[in-house]
């Protein structure tokens, strides 16, 4: 659990700071973000299998938006194309320590899945 919490932590910040992907980053904090977002790539690197798909797609949309291009995008990317469900509408976790052990539905991977769309989305980041 405490991987989990941390991986929201270094999201959340950016979420929080942005609105949700609202407003832009000031500039004068900018740097600080993409710090925070190059430690969130190491901790999720070093404990990859633990984390979530969910935790993987927040983790780029962030890193996205700040304006980090993670080296780690690919490894995660080859993983959701590996974990889509039967009719490919969505993904879920299949491929990691933790696999959702119940049929996922859209219900319960709409978090995910918006967070799949924002980080593959070819939109730059707001204010870029």
């Amino acid at each position: 659990m405490h991987i989990k919490i941390r991986s929201y932590l270094y999201t959340h910040l950016v979420i929080g700071e942005s609105l949700f992907f609202n407003r832009s980053i000031q500039r004068s904090k900018a740097e600080i973000y993409q710090i925070i977002m190059r430690e969130a790539e190491d901790f999720l690197a070093s404990y990859y299998f633990e984390h979530s798909l969910d935790n993987k797609y927040e983790f780029l949309a962030c890193a996205h938006f700040v304006g980090n291009n993670p080296a780690i995008r690919p490894v995660i990317m080859s993983e959701a194309s590996n974990s889509f469900y039967g009719s490919k509408l969505y993904t879920f976790d299949k491929l990691n320590a933790n696999p959702n052990k119940h049929k996922p539905g859209i219900a319960t991977m709409a978090h995910s899945m918006i967070f799949y769309i924002v980080c593959n989305s070819r939109r730059s980041p707001k204010g870029s």
